[in-house]
């Protein structure tokens, strides 16, 4: 599965109830046979997830293809990934641990 549809998955499991007053980027640097730039914008309760560089996001984070699939199926601790490495984030660290409770992982299989 590649990253569009992870991200059309995504869209389509967040909670606008959840983000409630959140206005925030948050730039993806995904590793794979090349890198990948992704944003994940979420404004006036909506998430859009689309391709792209944003000048100064909220928080980025850097990690494989093969890792983020592991950190959204559950099978990667994302403390464990951040401290072992196989996750670099630069910014507003303690937003990036929010943003899991901004989606419902009901039906969300990869």
């Amino acid at each position: 599965m590649n990253f569009e549809e992870l991200a059309k998955k995504l869209e389509t499991n967040f909670l606008p109830e959840a983000a409630r007053g959140i206005d925030a980027v948050v730039q993806l640097e995904i590793d794979g046979e090349s890198v990948e730039y992704w944003l994940m914008e979420i404004r006036d309760s909506t998430c859009k997830i689309h391709p792209g560089v944003y000048e100064s996001p909220r928080v980025t984070v850097n990690v494989s293809s093969k890792n983020l699939v592991k950190l959204l199926t559950g099978q990667l601790d994302p403390m464990m990934a951040f401290f072992s490495g196989k996750v670099q984030v630069h910014g507003d660290r303690g937003f990036l641990t929010k943003i899991p409770s901004l989606f419902s992982t009901q039906n969300l299989e990869f």
